[in-house]
């Protein structure tokens, strides 16, 4: 625990915020909506890393991480269409248990996992911003069937995309 003041002589907050460079590439719409209004803002103080510095470079320079980071958008570019671990795997260039570990070390998830939760993330934006029916929501984000699709998503969410598109509406009324 650290301990400060201010200019002023009087006790003052700390928060730091270390956020890992992934984070900011599989999702535009995060980096968008979270992290340029503080970089943009003058009053927050944040470290940007630059190459010229060598430990800074070593961050950039990260083998695993340019791995990880080629098979999320992967993910992110594929996510309607069938895939499978060797797919996810091979777009990094990388075997499966590689990617898996690579996936449990920078996500704490499985590559599925993963991609499972980019599919329902992505059908969450379609139920609230579309009319589209169910089936076909379940369709074009990369789910089987619909039955598969509900029961995953009451699993995930905690209901089903049907009432989950009931109480999006009521709440935004």
């Amino acid at each position: 625990m650290h301990f400060g003041f201010s200019r002023k002589k009087t006790e003052c907050d700390f928060i730091c915020i270390l956020l890992h460079p992934m984070l900011l590439s599989p999702l535009p719409s995060f980096e968008q909506d979270f992290i340029l209004p503080v970089i943009r803002n003058q009053n927050f103080p944040y470290l940007f890393l630059h190459e010229e510095t060598s430990w800074e470079r070593a961050i950039y320079e990260n083998q695993d991480l340019n791995i990880v980071k080629k098979m999320a958008e992967f993910i992110n570019n594929n996510y309607m269409e069938k895939l499978s671990l060797a797919d996810i795997a091979a777009a990094g260039a990388v075997g499966q248990s590689k990617c898996c570990k690579l996936f449990a070390r920078f996500f704490f998830q499985t590559p599925t996992m993963y991609l499972t939760q980019h599919r329902l993330t992505k059908s969450m934006e379609l139920l609230l911003n579309t009319d589209l029916p169910v089936i076909e929501i379940a369709l074009s984000v990369g789910f089987g069937s619909a039955s598969y699709y509900t029961e995953t998503f009451r699993k995930w969410i905690g209901k089903t995309p049907s009432e989950f598109r009931k109480e999006g509406k009521f709440h935004s009324q």
